[in-house]
Protein backbone atom coordinates (compact mmCIF):
# COMPACT_ATOMS: atom_id res chain seq x y z
CA UNK A 1 0.00 0.00 0.00
CA UNK A 2 1.17 3.25 -1.08
CA UNK A 3 2.44 6.29 1.98
CA UNK A 4 0.72 9.55 1.94
CA UNK A 5 2.55 12.46 2.36
CA UNK A 6 4.13 13.24 5.66
CA UNK A 7 3.36 10.52 7.12
CA UNK A 8 -0.44 11.27 7.38
CA UNK A 9 -2.88 9.32 6.14
CA UNK A 10 -6.15 11.59 5.42
CA UNK A 11 -8.36 8.89 4.54
CA UNK A 12 -10.77 7.37 6.62
CA UNK A 13 -10.21 4.22 8.27
CA UNK A 14 -12.88 2.21 6.43
CA UNK A 15 -10.60 2.95 3.21
CA UNK A 16 -7.76 1.84 4.68
CA UNK A 17 -9.08 -1.29 6.00
CA UNK A 18 -10.00 -1.82 2.97
CA UNK A 19 -6.97 -0.96 1.05
CA UNK A 20 -5.23 -3.62 3.14
CA UNK A 21 -7.84 -6.74 2.35
CA UNK A 22 -6.18 -9.22 -0.37
CA UNK A 23 -6.86 -8.17 -4.19
CA UNK A 24 -9.29 -11.26 -4.29
CA UNK A 25 -10.78 -10.69 -0.79
CA UNK A 26 -11.14 -6.71 -1.48
CA UNK A 27 -12.76 -7.27 -5.02
CA UNK A 28 -15.37 -9.77 -4.06
CA UNK A 29 -16.08 -7.08 -1.00
CA UNK A 30 -16.25 -4.10 -3.60
CA UNK A 31 -18.83 -5.87 -5.37
CA UNK A 32 -20.85 -6.07 -2.74
CA UNK A 33 -21.25 -2.44 -2.29
CA UNK A 34 -23.88 0.08 -3.23
CA UNK A 35 -22.75 2.60 -5.81
CA UNK A 36 -22.05 5.61 -3.92
CA UNK A 37 -19.53 3.29 -1.57
CA UNK A 38 -17.73 1.74 -4.65
CA UNK A 39 -17.17 5.50 -5.97
CA UNK A 40 -15.90 6.24 -2.62
CA UNK A 41 -13.40 3.42 -2.25
CA UNK A 42 -12.29 3.38 -5.83
CA UNK A 43 -11.19 7.22 -5.24
CA UNK A 44 -10.13 6.13 -2.10
CA UNK A 45 -7.74 3.64 -4.05
CA UNK A 46 -6.62 6.09 -6.57
CA UNK A 47 -5.69 9.13 -4.14
CA UNK A 48 -3.11 6.88 -2.89
CA UNK A 49 0.72 6.98 -3.80
CA UNK A 50 1.07 5.18 -6.30
CA UNK A 51 -2.75 4.99 -7.09
CA UNK A 52 -4.47 1.63 -7.16
CA UNK A 53 -6.25 1.35 -10.18
CA UNK A 54 -7.05 -2.31 -9.89
CA UNK A 55 -10.73 -1.69 -9.02
CA UNK A 56 -11.52 -1.37 -12.84
CA UNK A 57 -13.86 1.77 -12.29
CA UNK A 58 -14.52 1.63 -15.91
CA UNK A 59 -16.44 -1.93 -15.44
CA UNK A 60 -19.53 0.60 -13.84
CA UNK A 61 -19.86 3.12 -16.90
CA UNK A 62 -19.73 -0.05 -19.38
CA UNK A 63 -22.92 -1.10 -17.23
CA UNK A 64 -24.74 2.40 -17.19
CA UNK A 65 -24.59 2.55 -14.00
CA UNK A 66 -22.76 6.22 -13.68
CA UNK A 67 -25.15 7.70 -16.50
CA UNK A 68 -25.34 11.43 -15.88
CA UNK A 69 -23.13 11.25 -12.46
CA UNK A 70 -20.87 14.53 -13.70
CA UNK A 71 -20.05 14.51 -9.81
CA UNK A 72 -18.59 10.87 -10.50
CA UNK A 73 -16.24 12.45 -13.37
CA UNK A 74 -15.31 15.71 -11.88
CA UNK A 75 -14.03 13.45 -9.15
CA UNK A 76 -12.10 11.37 -11.20
CA UNK A 77 -10.62 13.93 -13.28
CA UNK A 78 -9.87 15.58 -9.83
CA UNK A 79 -7.74 12.60 -8.88
CA UNK A 80 -6.37 12.28 -12.43
CA UNK A 81 -5.07 16.11 -11.50
CA UNK A 82 -2.96 15.46 -9.13
CA UNK A 83 -1.31 11.69 -10.35
CA UNK A 84 2.67 12.09 -10.51
CA UNK A 85 3.67 9.33 -12.00
CA UNK A 86 3.37 9.82 -15.64
CA UNK A 87 2.22 6.62 -16.79
CA UNK A 88 -0.14 5.40 -14.29
CA UNK A 89 -1.68 9.41 -15.18
CA UNK A 90 -2.07 8.86 -18.80
CA UNK A 91 -3.82 4.99 -18.76
CA UNK A 92 -6.26 7.30 -16.13
CA UNK A 93 -6.83 9.43 -18.66
CA UNK A 94 -8.04 7.02 -21.37
CA UNK A 95 -10.41 5.40 -18.91
CA UNK A 96 -11.78 8.17 -17.64
CA UNK A 97 -12.51 9.50 -21.75
CA UNK A 98 -14.44 5.56 -21.65
CA UNK A 99 -16.08 6.50 -18.19
CA UNK A 100 -17.34 9.92 -19.78
CA UNK A 101 -18.68 8.61 -22.84
CA UNK A 102 -20.56 6.04 -21.18
CA UNK A 103 -21.83 8.61 -18.56
CA UNK A 104 -23.00 10.34 -21.20
CA UNK A 105 -20.96 13.31 -20.54
CA UNK A 106 -18.79 15.42 -22.72
CA UNK A 107 -15.21 14.99 -22.26
CA UNK A 108 -14.28 18.45 -21.15
CA UNK A 109 -17.32 19.98 -21.42
CA UNK A 110 -17.73 20.05 -17.04
CA UNK A 111 -16.34 22.64 -14.62
CA UNK A 112 -15.02 21.85 -11.47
Amino acid sequence: MGLCRLGVDPRPPECGRFLELPPKQRTAEFRTYSIDRQIEMYLCAMGQEPPDSGLAFEVLSDRRLLHWRKDVVIEISDVIDSMTVDSIRQDSLERLKKIEINSGIKPFTYTH
